[in-house]
């Protein structure tokens, strides 16, 4: 009789996983579709490069940020080049291991059926599938960033040492993969501090029943602490350098990239924790994304700061996001046995999110530079100069060398006169064209007037998207006269 019984008892346990774990197993599919395809039909970036450059040496462990180097090094490169396939592979394994990850971890903060909507969330998420394809570390910044907070936070709850260190552990392999996870670790932190006393007993506890492994924990952080100083001075330097938002245009630029519909449900599903749900949850999730945000956008006035430094709070995003389509489920009419609250935000969500997708599938936020090497290849005379605003990466394609553009006027005329051996005078320009919503970036700034004067444009390499994030790349021919300045002028010749 047992033994029936715990026969019956297993078979409806299966029977209610089974649709979960159906629906989770197409999630995965369909992530990892989405992610697959086209990975290697987009050349690389310039911001790719520098990762083949860090890649292909052993690289150095004080290095900020130095975990996808290691991996590629280590267990990529001895298999596979260090291609287009090669230098994403991790982004985007990662990438797709984040989907069950999120659904394992959150079901244990939340519950199955928010955990299940931020993974489907997460499955169709634009900005996941870019970094995704992009051989850069913020795939990893995700994946461990969505994990490393949760699992300290019921270790702390529980009490269970086990948990708290492996939290740890994570948090440092977030840290190691970008140096911007650890804004989240000191939000976590915050929130621990206004946290009851005896949770505080509690970590102190676990730390003690784990000396060793916490001396080494503390041992890294102290050099990632001290190797961070060292890249805040460098940082700092690059205060005059164009590029980054400032203050309120870099929350907007993180709405676009997020989604603001994916936003506002986050937000909403957050509230609502705080309402009427589990506060102390609401209370981590509001410090992971507060204060990261608060401190990189008044950073943004001294320092330049990138949007994808945001991404380490996008996983409270996707929790709040999931929480919110969860309760929806309880409330409104239904119809075909369905809540109709819940699926029209959803359906929403995923309509938000298609415009981006299909945008990224037209050029997958990349500039066509294999595309430019090519068309070089074709019409370019081999004694005349390439200069680019992103030598490096024509120079990969064209297997021929690339000047550095200088858009500083006089930088640039002594270089025309060095490189300019042939009689005619001709070279060849390749630069970037970028536009974010109606802030076009800097372009051939000064340089402007003198390529309209004196180049004609070869070729322009552009897809048309359906989103207003235009990334075009653009060939030019120039004639070069002798004795002429920038602007139209003419100089003395040089003696």
């Amino acid at each position: 009789m047992v033994t029936n019984t715990h026969s019956r008892m297993n078979t409806v346990t299966e029977q209610k996983w089974l649709p979960r774990t159906a629906i989770l197993g197409g999630l995965v599919v369909l992530a990892a579709a989405l992610r697959v395809y086209r990975l290697t039909y987009w050349s690389f970036d310039g911001d790719e490069m520098n990762t083949l450059r860090d890649s292909l040496a052993p690289p150095d462990i004080l290095n900020p940020k130095p975990l996808l180097f290691l991996l590629n090094h280590y267990l990529i490169a001895p298999w596979l080049p260090l291609d287009e396939l090669g230098l994403r592979a991790i982004p985007v394994l990662f990438g797709i291991a984040a989907v069950p990850a999120v659904f394992l971890m959150y079901r244990l903060v939340v519950d199955e059926r928010a955990a299940l909507f931020a993974a489907v969330l997460l499955a169709l998420s634009p900005w996941h599938i870019y970094w995704s394809q992009f051989a850069r570390y913020y795939a990893l910044v995700f994946f461990f960033s969505a994990l490393f907070p949760f699992m300290l936070y019921k270790g702390v709850l529980d009490r269970r040492s086990g948990l708290i260190m492996a939290g740890l552990a994570l948090a440092m392999c977030a840290i190691l993969a970008h140096p911007t996870s650890g804004l989240v670790l000191l939000a976590f932190g915050l929130w621990l501090l206004l946290r009851r006393r005896h949770n505080l007993r509690a970590v102190k506890r676990a730390i003690a029943a784990r000396p060793a492994l916490s001396i080494v924990a503390l041992l890294v952080m102290m050099g990632i602490g001290y190797r961070l100083s060292d890249l805040f001075v460098d940082w700092y330097t690059l205060r005059q350098d164009r590029w980054g938002y400032q203050g309120p245009i870099l929350l907007l630029s993180y709405l676009g990239w997020l989604v603001p519909v994916i936003a506002v449900f986050g937000v909403a599903g957050i509230s609502w924790l705080w309402r009427d749900g589990d506060r102390s949850l609401a209370k981590l999730l509001t410090a992971m994304l507060l204060a990261p945000i608060l401190l990189l956008a008044a950073l943004t006035y001294v320092v330049p700061i990138s949007t994808a430094y945001l991404y380490a709070t996008t996983p409270a995003i996707f929790l709040g996001a999931g929480y919110f389509l969860a309760r929806l489920m309880w409330l409104g009419p239904t119809v075909l046995r369905m809540p109709l609250a819940a699926v029209s935000c959803l359906g929403a969500a995923i309509v938000a999110d298609l415009p981006p997708l299909a945008s990224h599938y037209q050029d997958g936020m990349r500039r066509d530079f294999r595309a430019a090497a090519q068309h070089l290849d074709r019409v370019a005379n081999p004694s005349h100069p390439i200069v680019s605003d992103q030598p490096r990466v024509l120079q990969y394609y064209l297997k021929r060398p690339v000047l550095m553009l200088s858009r500083d006027p006089e930088v640039f005329l002594e270089q025309v006169d060095t490189v300019m051996p042939t009689p005619d005078r001709r070279l060849w320009l390749v630069v970037e064209v970028k536009s974010r919503g109606g802030f076009s970036e800097q372009g051939l700034g000064p340089l402007s007037s003198w390529v309209a004067a004196n180049c004609r444009l070869s070729v322009s390499f552009a897809r048309p998207r359906l989103d207003y994030k235009d990334n075009e790349l653009r060939v030019y021919r120039c004639h070069v006269p002798a004795g002429h300045d920038l602007i139209g002028g003419s100089r003395p010749p040089r003696p």
